[in-house]
């Protein structure tokens, strides 16, 4: 009862929003508002490791969720029920503070999961992903919980897909964001149907935060990767265009992302074009070019996402045509005969230098050293101009890593793609004159485990000898 309110003619709204802010109140003191030691998240915890014993604890947990539908009465009925109610959930509320502790906790990820419907979890999920497009009610902080929870359930997809031959067509994403990857059940249809088309509204949302927006593009990254069906959602939504003007953006996390994002739909020949008619080229370039202030690239991991995608772009004619004018063009001189000068691709120019720089010898700079040399063989192939450019550049970069990298299994992803790339460009007589000065044959002798691709580089230069 409230206090001082008749029961005859009182505002049956005003009580509720009493209510509400009693129990909010309540909830502030629980978290920590009253005993520091004590906090949802801790009691949420807890319930976990000892749900028959806090049984009366876990009721008390979801009272002060005070989950309900809009303009409605509280009552004590148990979540899952509740959020199997269709009509509740068409439009609901509850205590946003107490929602955000009991996601990150892993609590409401519990009880949903214990109900019958193994999709009752991603499910809710994506509901108050819907619902969270009234941020004026919602708050940041709740919005990017969800958005966290839909990443792992992502990965989760991912990683079961991985897992059991035969289901779904995505990748394990776990590294997308830094996140457990827990079992889950397959999430195939409503991926496609409901989560998805669900991100590309919040992608499309200009006034959505970049944090939240790093979430939307790695949870899309986990669905997409060797998923047709998805990528093609993804596009008659409009997605890509979006991803693309992230490109220009100063957090690393997103334009990271956004490459990743591309990458996976630029592996299909289809996507290709759409992908380049939104000027994901010039972007791309743009970040692998030098800055003219510090930092003088941006981090490593977007120089290898960004060269991998130009790699992708670069297995199309046009798109490599296009690729190699995107900078313009530079003219050099012929270091045998200074007399002679010839127009070089600044695109081309560009991708060498960071082969060239071989300052770094980390993990990462060894990946992105497979990626620029990817990018050049790609635009070496059905291209005489590119071949001779990238030939007079990268012969003698190429010829140091075979040399200096040993015949190892961790080392046979860049042997490999060096040995590939010298094919390509040994279909030019000058660069196999190049590569003879460069002892090719010597080099080739000592890489036994690649004895195809070396038979293959052997019988072009005896056709130009």
């Amino acid at each position: 009862q409230v206090p001082g309110v008749a029961d005859q003619g009182r505002d049956n709204g005003l009580v509720r929003e009493w209510k509400a802010r009693v129990w909010r109140y309540l909830a502030f003191c629980v978290d920590g508002g009253i005993l520091p030691y004590l906090t949802i998240i801790k009691l949420a915890v807890h319930v976990q490791q000892h749900p028959r014993r806090l049984q009366r604890l876990s009721q008390v947990l979801q009272v002060l969720l005070y989950f309900r539908a809009a303009n409605s009465e509280f009552s004590q009925v148990a979540l899952p029920l509740k959020v199997s109610d269709d009509r509740l959930m068409q439009n609901f509320t509850f205590n946003e503070l107490v929602m955000e502790r009991l996601l990150s906790s892993g609590y409401i990820k519990k009880v949903l999961d214990d109900t019958a419907d193994p999709l009752e979890y991603p499910r809710f999920i994506v509901r108050l992903l819907q619902q969270g497009k009234d941020r004026v009610r919602w708050g940041y902080s709740l919005q990017y919980t969800v958005c966290k929870q839909l990443v792992r359930s992502s990965a989760a997809f991912s990683s079961a897909a991985d897992s059991e031959p035969g289901f779904g067509q995505t990748a394990s994403g776990a590294e997308v964001a830094n996140l457990a990857a827990p079992k889950a059940p397959p999430l195939g249809d409503l991926a496609l149907h409901t989560i998805v088309p669900a991100l590309i509204d919040l992608l499309n949302d200009e006034g959505s935060n970049e944090k939240i927006q790093v979430l939307v593009v790695s949870t899309l990254v986990n669905f997409t990767k060797n998923n047709t069906i998805i990528k093609n959602k993804i596009m008659a939504g409009g997605g890509i265009r979006r991803i693309c003007q992230f490109l220009y953006s100063k957090h690393d996390d997103l334009v990271r992302h956004s490459c990743s994002l591309l990458n996976n739909c630029t592996k299909s020949e289809q996507y290709r074009g759409q992908v380049a008619k939104f000027r994901a080229v010039e972007a791309l370039m743009r970040l692998l070019s030098e800055n003219p202030f510090p930092p003088k690239h941006r981090s490593t991991r977007i120089l290898i996402q960004a060269c991998v995608v130009i790699g992708n772009l670069a297995s199309d004619t046009v798109l490599r045509q296009r690729i190699t004018d995107s900078l313009g063009y530079e003219f050099v001189t012929d270091g045998r005969d200074s007399t002679r000068s010839f127009p070089q691709s600044r695109a081309v120019r560009v991708l060498f230098g960071h082969l060239a720089d071989g300052s770094d010898t980390t993990k990462e700079r060894e990946s992105l050293r497979v990626t620029v040399i990817f990018s050049l063989k790609n635009l070496a192939i059905r291209h005489a101009e590119n071949k001779r450019t990238i030939g007079r550049l990268a012969i003698p970069q190429l010829c140091t890593i075979l040399k200096s990298t040993p015949d190892e299994p961790n080392n046979r992803i860049l042997i490999d793609v060096a040995l590939r790339c010298i094919y390509v460009l040994s279909f030019d007589p000058v660069n196999c004159r190049m590569l003879q000065i460069q002892n090719i044959d010597k080099i080739l002798q000592r890489l036994t485990s690649f004895a195809d691709i070396t038979r293959q580089i052997h019988m072009k230069m005896n056709k130009s000898a």
